[in-house]
């Protein structure tokens, strides 16, 4: 953060000397601060008339910058997530951070890894820098002002079309965080959070590929199948939605003496749900799915889908109780990357 020196020229621009056309004339050393970063003039308006009102106007590029020469905003501006760009560091063959945009496709808990530092510190160059935000949430987790133990973190990101010109759509999302996970020495209970996010992609991975397994076997070619496939990723995620807020506020705030306990709870629920609805899919077939279908190669069939389905929740799935059959296909077939 910048000294209490510094802040005596972080300035808006209406308490700066007034500029023509010309760039600021201490531009390289800018921006100054939080709030000459969120004043920045990157357009120059100049209004033309007279007593009678505006009967013009003139607009005109302002001061400019790129953020990898100015890497010093990383740690200006409190909201933003950032990104290690390997590509940049190459260009400008130092470390780079980028501003990390939001997916407006998904929900917030889903891109958890941006907001939660993995690390106790930053260490590693090439890890994302912590935004200020979640690391001053972190010094108040034993205050007054977090009574409930929960930090409730809001997100809004802004999707850009047409050169970055126009607003395409806009993102917004709420997440209730355990404070105690923000807290430097407990790298484990956020290590456990993004995992379990990591095992519900890998089931809801599963569950599409068990939804285009299914429609092979009832006769949809491989494109065709791609469709049911879609769907049953977006319901799965719809369906893990509010059971995995629910485990990050409740079970995981507090599994703090032992993190693995609640990542077990974690791989129970996400097994349960995707499974039923894997029976589900099931439940609507005809009956010549369960005979099988085969446009070219292996035959894909409702017992040998399941099956491979069973196992693929296994592997996303470890700390659950397994049951039989999860690590090992049916006789005979050989699995068939969909």
């Amino acid at each position: 953060l910048p000294s209490w020196d510094d802040r005596a020229i972080d300035l808006p621009p209406w308490e700066r000397p007034h500029l023509g056309l010309e760039h600021s004339p201490d531009l390289a050393s800018r921006p100054a601060g939080p709030v000459d970063l969120y004043t920045w003039q990157p357009r120059r308006v100049l209004l033309v008339g007279g007593r009678d009102g505006v009967t013009g106007v003139l607009v005109t590029y302002g001061d400019s910058f790129i953020i990898q020469e100015r890497q010093g905003v990383v740690r200006q501006e409190p909201m933003s997530l950032w990104r290690y760009s390997e590509p940049q560091s190459k260009k400008y063959k130092t470390p780079i951070q980028m501003p990390s945009s939001h997916r407006v496709d998904g929900a917030l808990w889903r891109g958890i890894a941006a907001v939660l530092p993995a690390r106790q510190r930053q260490r590693d160059e090439e890890e994302p820098a912590v935004t200020q935000l979640v690391e001053h949430a972190a010094r108040l987790s034993r205050s007054t002002l977090v009574a409930d133990g929960l930090i409730r973190y809001r997100a809004v990101g802004v999707a850009y079309g047409s050169n970055n010109s126009v607003i395409d759509e806009i993102m917004a999302d709420s997440l209730d965080l355990p404070a105690i996970a923000l807290e430097p020495d407990q790298t484990a209970l956020r290590q456990v959070a993004l995992d379990c996010v990591s095992a519900a992609k890998a089931g809801v991975a599963a569950l599409g590929k068990f939804a285009r397994s299914l429609a092979r076997a009832s006769g949809a070619g491989v494109d065709e199948s791609q469709g049911p496939g879609d769907r049953a990723y977006e319901t799965a995620f719809a369906a893990l939605d509010v059971p995995y807020r629910e485990w990050l506020r409740g079970t995981l705030a507090r599994a703090s003496d032992n993190p693995l306990r609640a990542e077990a709870e974690w791989h129970v629920v996400a097994r349960r749900i995707l499974d039923e609805l894997g029976l589900g899919l099931v439940s609507c077939l005809p009956d010549k799915a369960w005979i099988g279908f085969s446009s070219a190669g292996a035959r894909d069939d409702v017992g040998a889908a399941y099956k491979w389905f069973l196992r693929d929740l296994g592997k996303a799935f470890p700390r659950a109780r397994p049951r039989p059959g999860d690590d090992q296909g049916p006789a005979g077939e050989t699995e068939v990357d969909n």
